[in-house]
């Protein structure tokens, strides 16, 4: 098989849409399969192509175009953050209700397991394998800040991500703290009478290489300062969560120069 152009952007959006367990979550950090909760909801900016969840919590929001084929290509992020704005600050019931239990009860849910759910905690017992009692209270709460502190992964999803795009994408994840934002080709594979799909992300958050030097100069330090010293990323994965978490339950925090 060889690679091939998709004819537009709706036969990628429509392959994602279908598939969506094929979407790499994993390369974004986060345990899969995704959880599609919204597919083409309506928000004041517009319809959300896409919006998925992770079994931790955290939030996924898809934008589809086709690169240079399509000519308001690079107002994607604009369209990516408009979208985010309008999901930020909702309680966990409010994002429940509006839109996920809508999508479950809509014919755009082409998730048989899902359909009729009528709670989040219902579709995550339902898809993912192991998802107990236990996990209820942390997914709840981790969403919640989620939603409250507007840290979401947005994916641009593209035939073709540009080195325009690239270069803005990199951008705001460097300038950004809470958001992170990624760049996903699918790539149409064609041979004979047989088509396939890969969806691979090309462009993601990088942490700094070489850290700059914080000392006991009396200083303060911002939270994207101290997150761009850890350089393990496992390590900076889980130090995120924690101010997350304690941002989430209005407790105030401080950190030196050697930890928190």
């Amino acid at each position: 098989m060889i690679e091939t152009l998709a004819d537009n952007e709706a036969e990628l959006e429509r392959f994602l849409k279908e598939n969506p367990v094929l979407f790499p979550i994993e390369e974004l950090n986060l345990p899969g399969p995704m959880v599609v909760v919204a597919v083409q909801a309506q928000v004041p900016s517009g319809a959300v192509d896409m919006v998925g969840l992770a079994s931790t919590g955290d939030v996924i929001i898809l934008e589809f175009k086709t690169g240079q084929q399509n000519p308001d290509f690079r107002n994607v992020l604009a369209q990516l953050l408009d979208h985010g704005s309008h999901i930020w600050n909702m309680s966990f019931d409010q994002f429940q209700d509006t839109v996920a239990k809508r999508f479950f009860s809509s014919n755009r849910c082409q998730e048989p397991a899902l359909r009729g759910k009528t709670s989040l905690v219902d579709a995550a017992t339902e898809l993912w394998e192991g998802f107990s009692e236990d996990d209820v209270g942390e997914f709840e709460q981790t969403l919640a800040n989620r939603l409250q502190s507007g840290a979401f992964y947005y994916a641009v999803v593209a035939q073709k991500i540009t080195n325009e795009i690239q270069q803005t994408i990199e951008y705001l994840n460097n300038s950004m703290a809470a958001a992170r934002f990624f760049g996903v080709e699918v790539v149409k594979f064609s041979g004979g009478e047989e088509t396939a799909y890969e969806a691979r992300p090309v462009v993601k958050p990088t942490l700094k290489s070489t850290p700059r030097a914080i000392r006991n100069t009396g200083t303060l330090v911002s939270r994207s300062q101290l997150l761009e010293e850890i350089t393990d990323e496992n390590y900076h994965q889980v130090i995120a969560r924690i101010l997350d978490r304690f941002e989430g339950l209005g407790l105030r925090f401080e950190w030196g120069s050697a930890g928190t």
